[in-house]
């Protein structure tokens, strides 16, 4: 019960009163509610002073306001006035005005005289640069008899004068005084005016002044027009109190000079019209007015106000304040609404009055509250105590010096000692000193509200960890802590127990992947050796069934390794060891390669796949290989699960276009759909997880490794995008993968000035076809007439009447027999015009393909959007077919002897411990054009380097003695300065770091085990200038080596009995390439990149029609490399083979004359 006496104790030091004091039911003295009435009537009377004092502040704030106003206003209008005056002055002293005036006033006053006379245009010319842009709107010299004797319009000319209504405005004038008029209805329309209140259209004012001859004596009168909506009425517009303020400016009779420009204070009965003889009166004295306006105004000085209130003669109250204007002979009148000028008042008031009724009941409210509080305490006090006494921590309530002063129950049970053992002990008898410091840190923990750990002691002097929480109370006796404690024992050695399962788990994690990635080097190995070696197979002489074996076993190769890829590739990522490499990515190139590469397996699936890019799509900067990752897995997966479906054949859409494109960053859209199986919400659920698919049969059914979406989504966040799935069973699905990546500024190719004038017709065929046509015709430039198949016979025989050349773009559905039945229909319509067809049907032959004898067709599955374009080119006779010979082009590599290939001084040295890697590379660069020397380990390639002259050397990293990092490192450091040899590493590691580590000892690349025979190609051509160098002195073998035309090509497009036309056909080449050879040779690089794409483009579908393929992949090579890396060695290979075919294509038509 220590800790109830405690508070007890503090908590009711002082006595609570008698129940005889107490009124019923509040628990107050007689005496609290004595004062409390005392303390309202006090409250009353000082709210009363303060508002009365609140007025009289008022009163003097509000006539402030009005006579400064009154000031400033004063002050602007003769700020103004005297800026004309001196302008009009200045003009009336200048020589030439005098001069000029002179002469008029000489001239005969009639007005064709006047308008005649020199001085006229000497007048208007001088005032001219007064005039443009400024507030005057005119001039005027006025003779003694008023006629006007100059104007700048010829309207006024030789006319009375327009203030002939204001006699004494102009008898003050001529008398020597410079004043300003009333504003009259101007004489002519002012069409530039801005009238900036209603009524005030076409109102002029003038400033005007004597001129004086030499003898100072008044010769005539010089006025300058003003617009007074531009100068006196804005003034006086601006010069207004809150929203019912106003200004005016009044005669001295009490008429009106300026409008009602308040919409509160609109007077029906005193409206405003300068140009009567009267102006209306807006109010006399008998009207409210608080002066009289007859009263000679000179006579009058300084500000006059009154602030109490007047009425303005419509039943307002009203607060104003006046002042005479000698300038304008004018009063000057400011007014605001009392209502408003005193609003601030009349709320003070309001809300003083509000606030002590506020109080008066706050004041009543706690009063009563604290009578009632008095009686909740004791309740509060028990409950507390009950509280305390019966918590399951310990409680423990300590002094500013850490005396313990009170326990709980639960500390007696936790520590074993009692009560009467622990009071007035330091709390360091429970808690070791060298965990804490007091009192400071008991301060601080209870601000901070920080949970301590901390060691504590039993009786038994058994060791516990406790969590301590203190809380801070301010009592009679001064500052105490209340300090709970809560034993954390089991939790800590619960913890410790989870952190060491986690390390284990972390270390049999890193184990895996290490054991993947060993495994994967060492299947890597082997397998090197069965791809690189049927590869070269493939390259070589076999028969039909020979070269399916050979296909079947690649194929099966390639799935084993696309396997371990994606078990390596996991680990990585699983591992955080994946990093991004970014580099130029031309999107369109890399979704055609990627699909392109999947279309004969979508092929052996039976599945049509579809592409479409969008046009206008930009190349961005990214990781090429990791994109190209993602979407062959999400195209692979939707031709797996699109196959063989029974009730309709399998389709995929792959479609590429951006959104959300903001300044230099783009968000690329990938997107792939499918018809097929689809899934449920169960499915997709667990649809990115590894090694997870959809059921237990998928794998049986569909195989795989149930890695690839795994592998999609891990690098989908990696590169901070998104991935979304929608499906239904059944209906199929749809990938959408959303990446935000960097924009890459580069100069593209466009074909759209190729088409100009092009005209199509295109049958819509209501499928997904359309879109993809319809954007593509469209974005090239190429006007295009569409019609479905209800529209057409009005649209073709509309497009017919105004076309000569009938283009017809449809598409064939796979169909023949619709095929024949839509050209019979177009032809009659035609109408006996010639109609040529483009077709678009279906299968894997995507490139312009001739159907009949005059038109094209081409399959839409996988088709690059340039394939549509030659294709279209084709059709409106801009080129001709060039169909690729496909046996041709596999045909077998050229092979030398070893003794020709040193000859050519192309020797490669080639560093591995592993004999079939030694034989593989050995014969694939031979096969290549290589002669290679081979080294069991790195000490031997070290010799021979030192020994021999070598071009290029590959070395495997991992090697007995000496390995490929310590070779490339001894090289380095051994080589002379401008004797640089290419090293590239060929390796089975493909974990984290190896690459680096490669460039680091000093190597130029990073090959990865099995290379396929295009790889290695690829290698050979990019270190290039050694290679490109040696071509030339390679030996050639006439037996083999593929002459550059393939004479069989252009035969097969035309008649072969017509001779004639073939060598015609050859002869325009020679023309044509003749004139683009100069162009070529004089290209500048690399400021010309754009200018050699455009050569490449022009010449390569002209190649492709002779037969010319090596010329026409070059061709192709140059458009495709967008960041222009390696343009300058492909330049000059194109500018070799342009000459080499140009040379043997005249050999060869000189030898069949």
């Amino acid at each position: 019960m220590a800790i109830k006496n405690i508070f007890h104790h503090h908590l009711t030091s002082k006595s609570l009163p008698s129940r005889r004091y107490y009124l019923a039911r509040v628990g107050l003295h007689l005496w609290e509610l004595l004062l409390w009435l005392v303390v309202l009537l006090f409250l009353l009377g000082t709210t009363i002073a303060s508002v009365y004092s609140t007025q009289e502040k008022a009163s003097r704030a509000v006539k402030t306001a009005l006579e400064t106003l009154s000031k400033s206003t004063d002050k602007a209008l003769q700020l103004w006035g005297q800026e004309q005056i001196f302008i009009v002055q200045e003009l009336a002293r200048d020589k030439r005005v005098l001069q000029a005036t002179h002469t008029l006033l000489a001239t005969k006053p009639t007005k064709q005289m006047l308008q005649r006379s020199p001085a006229q245009s000497l007048l208007r010319r001088l005032f001219s640069n007064f005039l443009k842009g400024g507030i005057l709107r005119g001039f005027f010299i006025v003779s003694h008899t008023n006629t006007n004797l100059a104007s700048s319009r010829d309207a006024n000319v030789g006319t009375n004068t327009l203030l002939s209504t204001q006699p004494d405005f102009l008898k003050h004038v001529r008398q020597g005084q410079t004043l300003f008029s009333h504003v009259i209805r101007s004489d002519v329309p002012l069409p530039r005016q801005q009238a900036i209140f209603p009524g005030t259209q076409h109102l002029t004012q003038f400033v005007g002044t004597p001129i004086r001859d030499e003898k100072n004596k008044t010769i005539a009168l010089l006025l300058l027009r003003l617009d007074p909506n531009k100068t006196l009425y804005p003034l006086l517009f601006q010069a207004r109190l809150g929203q019912t303020g106003r200004t005016y400016i009044l005669d001295q009779n009490g008429f009106l000079l300026s409008p009602n420009h308040h919409k509160h204070n609109a007077q029906p009965q005193s409206s405003f019209h300068p140009d009567s003889p009267k102006v209306f009166k807006i109010r006399t004295y008998v009207r409210g007015l608080p002066f009289k306006p007859t009263e000679h105004g000179e006579r009058e000085s300084g500000i006059k106000s009154n602030v109490c209130g007047y009425s303005n003669g419509n039943g307002k109250r009203i607060v104003g304040a006046w002042k005479w204007l000698p300038l304008f002979r004018a009063w000057l009148l400011v007014e605001q609404d009392w209502k408003e000028s005193f609003a601030l008042f009349n709320q003070i008031q309001k809300n003083s009055y509000v606030f002590a009724a506020l109080l008066a009941f706050l004041l009543s409210g706690l009063l009563f509250a604290f009578g009632f509080g008095r009686k909740k305490f004791r309740e509060g006090q028990i409950r507390l105590a009950a509280v305390v006494e019966n918590a399951q921590d310990p409680i423990i309530l300590l002094d500013a010096q850490g005396t313990i002063k009170s326990v709980n129950p639960s500390t007696e049970k936790m520590f074993g000692y009692n009560q009467q053992e622990l009071l007035d002990k330091n709390i360091e008898f429970l808690l070791p000193y060298e965990q804490h410091t007091f009192p400071g840190q008991l301060e601080q923990d209870s601000r901070s509200g920080t949970s301590r750990e901390l060691k504590a002691r039993r009786k038994t002097g058994k060791t516990l960890l406790v969590a301590s929480t203190v809380g801070q109370a301010k009592l009679d006796t001064g500052m105490h802590f209340s300090l709970i404690l809560r034993d954390i024992t089991q939790s800590k050695e619960l913890e410790h127990s989870l952190k060491e399962a986690k390390e284990a788990a972390e270390t049999a994690n890193r184990l895996k992947s290490a054991f993947l990635a060993t495994m994967s080097h060492e299947i890597r190995t082997p397998l090197n050796g069965i791809i690189a070696t049927v590869d070269m197979l493939n390259h070589t002489p076999l028969e039909s069934a020979q070269h399916k074996l050979v296909s079947t076993a690649r194929h099966s190769s390639l799935a084993l390794m696309s396997i371990i890829d994606d078990v390596l590739d996991f680990s990585k990522i699983e591992a955080g060891q994946m990093d991004l490499c970014e580099e130029d990515v031309v999107v369109e190139t890399l979704v055609e390669n990627c699909v392109g590469s999947l279309e004969s397996y979508a092929k052996e699936k039976d599945v049509e796949l579809f592409m479409f890019i969008d046009p206008k799509l930009s190349n961005v900067r990214g990781d090429k290989v990791r994109l190209g990752q993602i979407l062959y897995n999400l195209v692979g997966n939707a031709i797996k699960f699109s196959a063989n479906l029974k009730d309709r054949k399998g389709k995929v859409m792959v479609s590429a276009f951006e959104t959300d494109r903001t300044g230099e960053n783009t968000t690329l859209v990938l997107e792939v759909r499918d018809n097929g199986i689809g899934m449920d919400a169960s499915i997709q659920e667990k649809l990115f997880k590894p090694f997870l698919q959809a059921d237990s049969t998928t794998t049986r059914r569909f195989g795989g490794s149930g890695l690839g979406l795994a592998i999609t989504r891990r690098l989908t966040d990696l590169m901070n995008g998104t991935i979304a799935l929608e499906s239904q069973p059944g209906f199929g699905s749809t990938f959408r993968v959303s990446l935000p990546l960097a924009l890459l500024v580069k100069e593209q190719s466009a074909r759209k000035t190729e088409f100009q004038g092009v005209q199509l017709f295109f049958l819509k065929g209501g499928n997904e076809v359309d879109r993809i046509l319809e954007q593509y015709i469209r974005h090239a430039g190429i006007e295009l007439t569409s019609a479905n198949t209800e529209q057409v016979s009005e649209r073709f025989s509309d497009f017919a009447s105004t076309n000569e050349d009938l283009l017809v773009v449809f598409d064939s559905q796979g169909n023949e027999q619709h095929t024949k039945q839509t050209i019979e229909r177009f032809r009659s319509l035609a109408k006996k015009k010639k109609v040529r067809f483009l077709i678009i049907g279906r299968g894997s032959e995507n490139s312009p393909c001739q159907y009949g004898e005059n038109d094209v067709t081409l399959a839409i599955n996988s088709m690059p959007r340039s394939h549509l374009l030659d294709a279209i080119a084709i059709l409106a006779g801009m080129t001709s077919f060039s169909p690729e010979d496909k046996q041709a082009r596999s045909a077998t590599l050229a092979t030398f002897t070893t003794a020709e290939l040193k000859a050519s001084g192309k020797i490669a040295l080639v560093a591995d411990d592993n004999k079939v890697n030694q034989d593989v590379i050995r014969r694939q660069l031979q096969m290549l054009g290589w002669a290679v020397d081979v080294a069991e380990d790195g000490q031997e390639a070290l010799e021979r380097w030192r020994n021999n002259t070598y071009k290029i050397i590959f070395t495997d990293c991992h090697m007995p003695v000496v390995d490929g990092y310590e070779l490339a490192e001894t090289i380095r450091a051994e080589e002379e300065e401008g004797h640089h040899i290419p090293i590239i590493a060929i390796t089975a590691d493909a974990i984290k770091g190896t690459a680096e580590k490669c460039l680091a000892s000093g190597m130029d690349g990073y090959l990865t085990k099995p290379m396929q025979l295009q790889t290695l190609r690829k290698t050979l051509e990019n270190w290039g200038s050694v290679y490109k160098q040696s071509e030339d002195t390679l030996p050639t073998n006439q037996a083999t080596t593929d002459p550059p035309i393939d004479l069989e090509v252009l035969p097969a497009l035309l008649d072969p009995d017509e001779p004639e036309v073939i060598i015609q056909i050859y002869n325009k080449f020679l023309s044509m390439s003749a004139k683009l050879l100069d162009q070529c040779k004089n290209v500048k690089l690399p400021d010309e990149q754009q200018k050699l794409r455009d050569l490449a483009h022009k010449l390569k579908s002209s190649a492709k029609t002779i037969g010319a393929h090596p010329l026409a992949d070059c061709c192709q090579q140059i458009e495709d490399d967008v960041d222009g890396k390696s343009l300058s060695s492909k330049a000059r290979q194109l500018y070799s083979l342009l000459t080499t075919t140009r040379e043997w294509l005249i050999h060869h038509l000189t030898e069949n004359e």
